[in-house]
């Protein structure tokens, strides 16, 4: 049963295997935005530098906007063939984009195959990405025992900052070792080929893993869903309205953690070297806060935990912006600072809660729809809408599009029963579990 308790060393290994797909999904995601300029013009030569990283960054958003495409093709796997098997097919995937980057001639050398080949690429770890999230957090928290799965399930999202920072950590250090000249002639396939390894060892690690105990009893008792995406659509709709509002977070988490240091540099004339400092000292600090968050839920409830990230917002977020419109070094260290622990209280909760809100035989699909809807509409697109408002001089203004997702996020969760600890093998639907 899911809900046993287990040695420590049997929890950890279901937990490492869960989690490190997560790990190599940022990490690579992360590569990718951080060499974009270093390989732009030898994959997608054009007229200017700026064409040629233009035409990189929308492969790279290409990617993203092939998740929810991903989610519908791999997640309903989760639910047929297994989360052991779902959770090795996403890591093959991305691993395998990772390796197809890394030995990719150039456009000088093949000729239009160069870009072909890395959009096939980024596509391919788009889908991955579509499944890897869901899959891994149903995974952890099936495994974890009844009282921590807050805690477990925050291992994911720790794992997603580890590997961002991996990726930056992989930048800076072979831009300052490496010539520039180097650097461009191949010192940026190093950190792909680094990420097809990972891919590797963790594929090594999840074949070696034990399935769920929640889709072992699914097995034993013979109630595999075989239509899981038509099933979610007809009788859970509620409960992807709700996981749905809890995702919406995903645009002040985009604009905590990716953008708020350019807009920082644009708005308040802050050196990028220092903002970027600040964004990875928050990061570090929300990555501890994670875990911590996680454990409250399991003693105090799933709920309270989720409602303080779009409160917060709600309050908070046009003030935090306009105090950045002429801050300081100090006050945009505050400012990332708190804007992330926030953030952390929707993640570090957000995996365990969206196991416990759907029944076992089609959790994984329905974790995957709306969470990877909410991530390219959202998580896509907020620092692209961020961007323009800067330069039009009205970077606060995207106040007004966390605000109303706050709002949205409050009113649902407001409504949403508890379901802290319910068990994660039975077959009840998320509408009945009563508070």
């Amino acid at each position: 049963m899911s809900n046993s308790p287990t040695t420590p060393r049997r929890d950890l290994k279901p937990l490492v295997s869960g989690a490190f797909g997560n790990f190599v999904e940022w990490y690579d995601w992360g590569i990718f935005a951080v060499f974009a300029a270093v390989f732009a013009d030898q994959i997608f030569p054009a007229h200017s530098d700026t064409a040629s990283l233009l035409s990189t960054l929308v492969t790279f958003a290409v990617g993203f906007a092939a998740r929810p495409l991903g989610a519908v093709l791999l997640s309903p796997l989760g639910d047929k063939i297994g989360r052991k098997r779902l959770l090795g097919l996403t890591i093959l995937m991305m691993g395998g984009g990772s390796l197809l980057i890394s030995v990719t001639p150039t456009y000088d050398t093949i000729g239009v195959l160069a870009p072909a080949l890395f959009v096939i690429a980024r596509i391919t770890q788009g889908i991955s990405a579509g499944a890897e999230f869901q899959s891994g957090s149903n995974y952890v928290v099936e495994h974890a025992p009844a009282h921590r799965r807050g805690l477990y399930g925050s291992s994911t999202l720790v794992s997603s900052i580890l590997g961002t920072l991996l990726a930056t950590g992989t930048g800076a250090l072979l831009t300052a070792v490496l010539p520039e000249v180097q650097l461009t002639a191949w010192g940026w396939r190093v950190p792909f080929l680094l990420g097809a390894v990972l891919g590797a060892f963790g594929l090594f690690l999840r074949l070696r893993a034990p399935e769920t105990p929640a889709f072992e009893s699914l097995t034993r008792n013979e109630n595999i869903e075989q239509t899981p995406l038509r099933t979610v659509f007809a009788r859970h709709k509620t409960a992807m309205l709700r996981l749905f509002a809890i995702a919406v977070y995903t645009s002040p988490y985009y604009l905590w953690t990716v953008y708020l240091p350019t807009y920082a540099h644009l708005s308040s004339g802050l050196p990028l070297s220092q903002t970027f400092v600040g964004g990875i000292i928050s990061l570090v600090l929300m990555m501890l806060a994670l875990p911590a968050v996680g454990a409250l839920s399991d003693r105090y409830g799933r709920k309270p935990m989720l409602l303080v990230t779009p409160i917060g917002m709600a309050l908070l977020a046009y003030p935090f912006l306009r105090l950045l419109e002429n801050a300081d070094f100090t006050t945009f260290l505050l400012v990332d600072i708190a804007g992330c622990l926030l953030i952390s209280f929707t993640s570090g909760t957000m995996s365990a809660t969206f196991c416990e809100l759907f029944p076992a035989e089609i959790r994984t699909t329905g974790i995957g729809i709306p969470y990877n809807i909410a991530s390219a509409l959202l998580g896509g697109t907020t620092p692209l809408i961020a961007t323009a408002l800067t330069a039009s001089g009205h970077g606060a203004a995207l106040a007004l599009l966390i605000i109303p997702l706050s709002l949205f996020s409050v009113l649902v969760l407001a409504r949403m029963p508890a379901v802290t600890a319910r068990p994660l093998d039975d077959k009840v639907p998320a509408e009945r579990v009563t508070t």
